[in-house]
């Protein structure tokens, strides 16, 4: 469990651990120099419960991947489940269940299941994260498309923390490329049932970013998964490239910011030869549009196009 700044939310995630029917486990919580009471709490939880919890402070801050590798190498069970310190377990049986999945399925490398997705406030919204295609199995090359899984939701086989390649560190998504490196050591099953829940606040790191920021993030963390896998992939990362850049030209445009999206538009439109989707008339008919809405917008006096550079 690394944390930081999860005062608010770091009781309920360790109560989450503590009621489930699963008991052989320990939780290392990485703290890493909160500004808030987040220490406190961790501590408050590891005196009543020395045997299984233990917590990890110091006196620099190591940034979330730091303080991740850090938590990792301190970890001694053979399966490792990590949960933030802002996210919570939902089903008591969460560990017994995925426990058994791996000890059945000796080739798997992880598990993971469904996950709520948790607004602010009691009337934030909430939905279900689910993989694409609901499939009981999915290989590691797939991973190429998104990230299929929440961090919250997974239980996976716990690698030499020196095997990373020197690229973790630099990569701006480090759930999704974690899951990728795990996944060298097998394939990956999913369960159908939600079994944990997911903040999306102001203070979580991806939580916080918009939906055009996210995308533009899966485009730069794509090449460091490709180079991993070889260039056998290069189709895939391809046609994955194209489908998130017509989010981005499509998210662009609703924004009115008409002219980059229009760049967007006309890239996909460009390279259509790489992946089946989007449809190549879908682009076009975005470039056209967005090129149209350009131009009215500076024929009526209002300059650039609202939120696009001057």
């Amino acid at each position: 469990m690394v944390t930081y700044n999860h005062a608010e939310f770091l009781g309920e995630a360790i109560e989450s651990v503590l009621a489930q029917d699963f008991a052989d486990w320990e939780l290392v919580i990485g703290e890493d120099c909160s500004t808030d009471d987040t220490l406190a709490v961790a501590r408050s939880y590891a005196e009543r419960d020395p045997e299984r919890i233990r917590v990890l402070s110091g006196p620099e801050n190591l940034g979330g991947r730091g303080n991740f590798v850090r938590t990792l190498s301190a970890c001694r069970g053979e399966y490792v489940a990590q949960l933030d310190g802002d996210d919570y377990w939902t089903a008591r049986d969460k560990l017994t269940r995925q426990v058994a999945f791996l000890d059945e399925h000796p080739d798997a490398a992880l598990v993971f299941s469904a996950c709520e997705m948790v607004g602010e406030g009691a009337a934030g919204e909430r939905r279900v994260f689910r993989p694409p295609g609901r499939k009981p199995r999915y290989e590691q090359r797939e991973l190429l498309q998104g990230n299929l899984m929440s961090s919250c939701a997974v239980l996976w086989r716990r690698p030499a923390v020196e095997s990373y390649p020197p690229w973790f560190l630099d990569v701006p998504v480090g759930d999704w490329a974690v899951h990728l490196l795990v996944a060298d050591g097998g394939w990956i099953g999913y369960e159908d049932r939600v079994e944990s829940a997911h903040r999306t606040h102001a203070g979580g790191m991806w939580g916080s970013m918009g939906e055009l920021h996210r995308l533009e993030q899966r485009l730069k963390v794509r090449p460091f998964l490709s180079e991993h896998l070889g260039l056998g992939v290069e189709p895939l990362a391809r046609a994955a490239d194209l489908r998130d850049r017509f989010c981005i030209a499509r998210e662009l445009a609703r924004l009115g910011r008409h002219r980059e999206a229009a760049g967007h538009f006309a890239w996909c439109f460009q390279h259509r030869a790489d992946g089946e989707s989007p449809r190549p008339y879908r682009s076009l008919l975005g470039l056209l549009r967005s090129r149209a809405a350009a131009v009215l917008g500076r024929s009526q006096g209002r300059g650039p196009s609202a939120g696009s550079p001057g």
